[in-house]
């Protein structure tokens, strides 16, 4: 497997993973959340930037579990 490399002006990813799921931020997180906990912590998630998030556009397994936990995130 080899690592994913970012384009250092955009931080985009230059050679992505496999694309799983399109939808909301919300659907998925939801979607990670039902994998098990063993398949968590090989997943990423890109999106466009946005401020909630200090406009990161690559969050990281941590980072959506981090999101999930939230109070205000919808749960449905």
């Amino acid at each position: 497997m080899q690592p994913i490399q970012y384009d250092p002006r955009t931080g985009t990813p230059l050679n992505p993973p496999n694309h799983v799921y399109d939808g909301t931020l919300a659907d998925c997180i939801r979607e990670f959340s039902a994998q098990p906990a063993s398949q968590q912590t090989r997943c990423h998630l890109q999106t466009e930037a946005q401020e909630a998030l200090d406009n990161k556009t690559l969050l990281s397994s941590a980072d959506m579990v981090a999101i999930a936990s939230r109070d205000d995130f919808p749960k449905e």
